[in-house]
């Protein structure tokens, strides 16, 4: 879950293709395994990021990856029809994979849910269970990309949204705060781990990538994710750990004051 322009399908969209091809993703070990994308809004959008990935990564045209998309409304709140439609259309697909099936991605979960309220209990238990069905007949971990409330501090909707999920990640600009190239530092971070540890977090910035050209003749652009530049997220000193991002003159005075203030009284939890 994230805000809007918060870069949070780029992100889940560079993490299902790393599983797809079986790659390390944020420094964290994958499960190689097939992947099927529903992309409610911006199907057209997807193709120009995957293209983007391809160039970012050099991966030839020809080069199979076991990831489909499936650019189409799907409706997971009205009746059932919708749920066993794309449970059959997910085994197809799964059939096609020279791996086992590992992940489907809804995106969005407003986009799979028309005519529901997000804040009923009853509309949203009604969801949940649907994309349970989905994770039970496909054998796959399903994910639901989502928008979080107006005050930015939790998915929207009704509670048992978060509380009936295993894990839940949430992706923000960090405000003031860019890398060496002015690009925003944005952040995931791990705040529902079901009997797991949370709090982890990943940083990451959103390069724009040339995929062609229109009739025009003018560039056509997507975004890729990429780690910050090197030094951006670094711990050993105030000013190791300020290479690679840009701060304000006010916030760096701030941000010295608490580094000088922690090392000269600063003790373990």
């Amino acid at each position: 879950a994230g805000p809007s322009q918060s870069g949070k399908s780029f992100l889940v969209l560079d993490m299902a293709l790393a599983i797809a091809r079986g790659e390390p993703w944020m420094g964290l070990r994958t499960r190689h395994g097939g992947v099927v994308y529903q992309a409610g809004e911006g199907g057209r959008g997807i193709k120009k990021r995957l293209r983007a990935y391809r160039k970012w990564h050099r991966i030839e045209d020809q080069k199979n990856i076991p990831f489909t998309l499936l650019p189409c409304p799907v409706d997971l709140y009205a009746s059932d029809d919708h749920t066993d439609a794309i449970i059959e259309e997910i085994r197809h697909w799964a059939g096609t994979f020279p791996v086992p099936l590992e992940l489907v991605v809804f995106d969005t979960l407003s986009a799979a849910t028309p005519g529901a309220n997000e804040n009923a209990s009853e509309d949203m238990s009604r969801v949940l269970a649907r994309v349970e069905r989905v994770a039970e007949a496909t054998g796959a971990h399903c994910m639901l990309v989502h928008h979080m409330n107006a005050d930015g501090n939790k998915p929207r909707g009704h509670t048992s949204i978060f509380a009936n999920l295993d894990n839940v990640l949430t992706v923000r600009k960090v405000d003031g705060l860019s890398d060496a190239d002015g690009r925003a530092i944005r952040e995931a971070k791990v705040t529902k781990q079901k009997d797991g540890e949370d709090g982890k977090t990943f940083r990451f910035v959103l390069p724009s990538t040339q995929v062609g050209t229109d009739e025009d003749g003018d560039p056509v652009t997507s975004c890729i994710v990429a780690p910050p530049n090197p030094g951006a997220a670094g711990d050993a000193s105030f000013e190791e750990a300020g290479q690679g991002i840009k701060l304000s003159a006010q916030a760096e005075i701030l941000l010295r004051a608490i580094h000088n203030a922690l090392g000269d009284k600063g003790v373990p939890a």
